[in-house]
């Protein structure tokens, strides 16, 4: 892909070419004052460009360098899981923490279905979903 200065300038070019070839004169001026502005917006690109880059080079960098963190982070995390050592964080120790409070889940059996004459069937037992 070119620079933007590239093509205000291939852009000025093509405005040059219709006013050298224009036959009015209103026409011709135009064009030729479209052609000197794409030259004018091509000289700011490279201004800008010159300042901007760099500074888009440091947040790309400063970006990779948080992703970096985020990953080592994971990879301690899962490495001490693989350990089975607790994670000693405060993030960790409060779902340790959370996650030992919670109930355990009981099963309860239901009651048997009877049949018509009063005595149970017995097609082994049914169990009630946890709550």
């Amino acid at each position: 892909m070119s620079s933007r200065s590239e093509r205000y300038l291939a852009n000025a070019e093509k405005c040059q070419r219709r006013a050298d070839i224009a036959d009015i004169s209103g026409t011709k001026r135009l064009y030729g004052m479209m052609a000197r502005h794409w030259r004018q917006l091509a000289e700011e690109a490279d201004r800008t460009d010159e300042i901007i880059a760099p500074l888009w080079d440091k947040i790309r960098h400063t970006h990779v360098l948080r992703q970096i963190d985020k990953a080592e982070g994971a990879i301690r995390k899962f490495k001490v899981a693989l350990e089975g050592e607790p994670l000693l964080n405060a993030e960790g120790a409060a779902l340790i923490a959370a996650n030992e409070k919670k109930p355990k889940r009981e099963i309860r059996p239901l009651p048997r279905p009877h049949t018509s004459n009063g005595s149970e069937v017995s097609d082994g037992p049914r169990l009630a979903p946890g709550r």
